[in-house]
């Protein structure tokens, strides 16, 4: 069986990788992800709505995983098996900051006031 500290790691380690390619992705490259030859599974059109569709997938995606992680720290912390109040607040606070900023994020990718 797997402990939770290794799955903690693992989880730790996938998001630093999805971190920093999706900030690869969102902050450095110019031109669109798609090309005319490949043919995306997510989006029937192309152009700069889908890429930024994209890149609000990869951020939600991020977002996600840092809240798994540090739910999962602080069950670790206090060595409990239910979610207490600790795991409830952190919960409803990453989740209200992720929630947050990846509208943020999509309103000045999409040019929305």
């Amino acid at each position: 069986m797997i402990s939770l500290r290794s799955l903690l790691a693992t989880a730790t380690v996938i998001y630093l990788a999805l971190t920093f390619s999706g900030l690869n992705f969102c902050l450095i490259r110019k031109r669109p992800f798609w090309n005319e030859r490949v043919k995306s599974i997510f989006f029937v059109k192309r152009g700069k709505r889908d890429q930024y569709t994209c890149e609000a997938v990869v951020v939600a995606t991020l977002y996600i995983l840092l809240n798994i992680s540090v739910i999962g720290l602080i069950e670790y912390s206090t060595e409990k098996k239910t979610w207490g109040v600790k795991g409830t607040l952190a919960f409803l606070l990453l989740g209200g900051f992720s929630l947050f900023t990846l509208i943020d994020f999509v309103r000045k990718k999409l040019g929305w006031q």
